[in-house]
């Protein structure tokens, strides 16, 4: 049974409170001699050096929940939101990315798929993203982040599109972050923050139709119960034909409610609980084309109508997701606090898809001669399975502050324990049609299929991960410091099938994954640093994503598998301006990625050998933003991003060596912009913006075979609010570009909609 060996597994969950105690004595005496101060000429912000032992005075508790400056929207001042990583944007030394609660409010964004189109540098594969089989997998910089979804700092278990009706802000940290998270994370992590209760009494409800069509209600309510304690429900209802796509179609609906006990003192604790309903079209959208040039290029761009797909009535992905979260705080002092975030997660999923096939020569030239061939579904055509599994995760910690050893010192550390077991038992298909043709595709099985699942398609896996790791930053002089940090893990990951065919077994790795940089602060607006991170991915971290019922990405009994690796060097500043109003950043980067394994073009089943196979590449950059208030009432949220990414290794196909690597736009831009007009233009707020979206064309495949055309969306917003009632106009790609939301290798691409408006009501109160 799924949660057979449940109590056993939470022994180290409910361990980690007590290892979090053994912590905080090695780390107290750094906060027993601590003194902030203020330097005169330097950061202003930075403690001194040097602080005599002797000269440290005891500072109250911080208050949590405390009056806080008027938000202007510059990213660098925005909290990471993760109690084991800096306090701020702009303290920690690499890029981050953050897509605010406004942007995503003023876009009306539903998915979190849509809130990174925000991020530069950001790519889906087909087959992972819009309810594939992996659900929403992003790639950061070409490198993929299956399985490196969090939220609030906690491992995101199970595989699902993710709607942000109760998201607050989302962050991306890019690069290897194996120091912050762990075994995992090669290309970076992306973190959903969620809404909390607060303190202000809050209703509001808004109701959106728009393009497709698509019918959209939330529900966000806040409700003070006493002056420390208080109550928060946001619910949802999404009903979506997905606009030029035939027959997809996008139902989602759930809640979330958060109790937020112990607000504005120094002892805080959220517990919340939020379920997702999700029921959809996996759409794998249209074969490429090979054209006379000898490139492959999605079918529209040879006169295919965007809209066509070859999904099914049968095709489904119907998925149900609990999680209950809960996050505690407790501040000493100013220069010291504990932390202890838990996590308890229990997903389902019924999966059925129909993939188009790459075409053969003699179809593809039929095509190209304006003919109707016939096309057959590849190995993920008619693929399908049930999966349920459970994962559990707690991060326990302490931060603290002060002299020691004639340095002022700033240390977090801590113990992250977490597990999960996944089953999957594969469909197999009776009286299915595996072809039709290319311009008219049937949308319905014959009448007498029908699935069955037998025994042999079961396979279950699990993980468990133990994880010690710590922080410090310690003060040279006022204005330079040095950061550096170790985690080390031990990771064993299991894996066995009901097929006697396939053979099972387990892996057991134990990993470091260090982080160090170097940081200057001439003044306390500006920040200049140099970093170095790597992360490991050992075999089978992502158990819930894997994409059959086979032994890919799975420990194999007699063969023993080391882990991939990625590292990090980046160079990079941060700076605010005209009184922390608008907030700029930059980097240069390169990443490395070696010892990788290889993915089956055809199937996307990750292959035997992380030494024996795979690409390794290397990925070289720059990346700038500006966020913030320009003056008052224009804000403007920008990034751009360029991308150099070349194979530099393959052990399977030494011809791509040279290559550039896959899934890497060079050229990758974000702008959004909005002037709200003061009370003297009409009564209330009236604001208009816009923006552009835009990533040039890129390569699917390390061969260089088959090429992505260039995204750009040019969106825009109208809003006017007046007393308790608001309303909201939104136009999405105006100028009717084709785009494509996803590419998966040489085979296919998934088309985007083309120019669509979406209609927004709402009442606050």
């Amino acid at each position: 049974m799924l949660q057979s060996n449940v109590p056993d597994r939470l022994r180290p969950i409910i361990a980690g409170a007590a290892a979090t105690a053994g912590l905080a004595m090695s780390f107290s005496t750094l906060a027993t001699v601590a003194e902030a101060q203020t330097a005169g000429s330097g950061t202003g912000t930075a403690p001194a050096p040097g602080a005599a032992a002797g000269d440290a005075t005891v500072l109250d508790p911080v208050r949590v929940g405390a009056d806080r400056p008027a938000d202007t929207g510059n990213v660098n001042a925005k909290p990471t939101g993760i109690s084991r990583l800096p306090d701020t944007v702009k303290d920690t030394p690499r890029v981050v990315n953050v897509v605010p609660e406004e942007i995503i409010e003023q876009q009306r964004a539903t998915t979190l798929e849509q809130v990174l189109r925000n991020v530069p540098g950001i790519t889906i594969s087909s087959g992972e993203g819009n309810g594939g089989q992996n659900g929403d997998q992003f790639r950061i910089r070409g490198l993929t982040a299956r399985g490196d979804i969090y939220t609030d700092g906690l491992k995101d278990f199970g595989v699902y599109t993710h709607d942000v009706f109760n998201t607050e802000s989302v962050q991306v940290f890019k690069g290897p972050s194996g120091n912050g998270f762990g075994v995992g994370n090669s290309g970076g992590v992306i973190n959903q923050g969620t809404k909390k209760a607060g303190l202000e009494k809050r209703y509001n409800v808004e109701q959106s139709v728009g393009s497709g069509p698509v019918y959209r209600t939330t529900v966000d309510v806040n409700q003070p119960i006493n002056e420390t304690t208080a109550l928060r429900f946001n619910g949802l209802y999404h009903d979506q034909d997905v606009a030029d796509r035939d027959e997809v179609e996008a139902k989602r609906k759930g809640f979330a409610a958060d109790l937020g006990v112990g607000l504005g003192t120094p002892t805080t604790w959220h517990l919340n609980y939020s379920y997702l309903n999700g029921e959809k079209t996996p759409d794998m959208g249209q074969p490429m084309i090979r054209g006379r040039d000898g490139i492959l290029r999605p079918a529209p761009e040879f006169g295919l109508d965007r809209s066509t797909s070859y999904v099914r009535n049968l095709d489904r992905d119907d998925t149900d997701n609990h999680i209950v979260t809960s996050t505690l705080a407790h501040e000493v002092s100013k220069n010291l606090s504990f932390y202890n975030d838990s996590r308890y997660s229990h997903y389902e999923r019924d999966f059925v898809s129909t993939a188009p096939a790459a075409l053969t020569a003699a179809a593809n030239t039929a095509f190209l001669n304006g003919g109707n061939p016939v096309i057959s579904y590849g190995a993920g055509g008619g693929m399908a399975f049930k999966q349920k599994g459970w994962g559990v995760q707690n991060v326990a910690g302490v931060k603290a502050e002060g002299n020691f050893l004639g340095l002022y010192h700033k240390v977090n550390g801590g113990l992250d324990l977490n597990y999960q077991k996944d089953e999957r038992r594969g469909g197999t298909w009776v009286n299915r049609t595996n072809t039709q043709t290319i311009r008219n595709p049937s949308h319905s099985y014959p009448a007498n299929a029908f699935l069955t699942y037998p025994a042999t398609g079961l396979r279950e896996a699990s993980v468990a991960n133990t994880g010690l790791f710590i922080t410090d930053r310690v003060w040279l002089l006022d204005q330079l410091s040095v950061q550096g940090g170790l985690r080390w893990d031990y990771f064993r990951t299991t894996f066995k099938s009901a097929d006697p065919a396939v053979v099972g077994g387990n892996e057991t790795t134990r990993t470091l994954s260090p982080s160090a940089s170097l940081i200057y602060e001439p003044t306390k607006d500006v920040s200049l640093y140099f970093s170095y991170a790597r992360s490991n991915k050992p075999i089978g971290v992502d158990i819930a994503a894997q994409v059959t019922n086979g032994t890919s990405e799975t420990p194999r009994a007699g063969r023993d598998f080391d882990p991939e690796k990625t590292d990090l060097y980046e160079i990079g500043g941060k700076a605010d301006f005209f009184a922390g109003r608008l907030g700029v950043n930059g980097a240069l980067f390169q990443i490395e990625k070696s010892n990788t394994y290889a993915v089956d073009p055809a199937t996307g089943t990750i292959t035997d050998g992380f030494s024996e196979a795979g690409l390794g590449t290397r990925i070289r950059g720059f990346e700038a933003g500006v966020s913030g208030k320009v003056v008052e009432g224009w804000s403007v949220y920008a990034s751009y991003a360029y991308l150099d990414g070349e194979v530099k290794e393959s052990r399977t196909n030494p011809a791509v060596v040279g290559n550039e690597a896959p899934n890497v736009p060079k050229h990758n831009a974000s702008l959004w912009t909005t002037y709200e007009f003061g009370a003297g233009f009409v009564p209330g707020k009236f604001l208009v913006g816009g923006g552009i979206q835009y990533a040039s064309e890129y390569w699917a495949d390390s061969a260089n075979t088959a090429r992505v055309p260039e995204t750009v969306s040019l969106d825009s917003v109208v809003s006017y609010e007046i007393n308790n009632l608001s309303l909201a106009l939104n136009a999405y790609n105006l100028t009717d570009h084709r785009n494509y939301a996803s590419a998966f290798n040489a085979t296919r691409a998934v088309p985007a909609s083309g120019r669509t408006f979406m209609l927004t009501a709402g009442v606050t109160f």
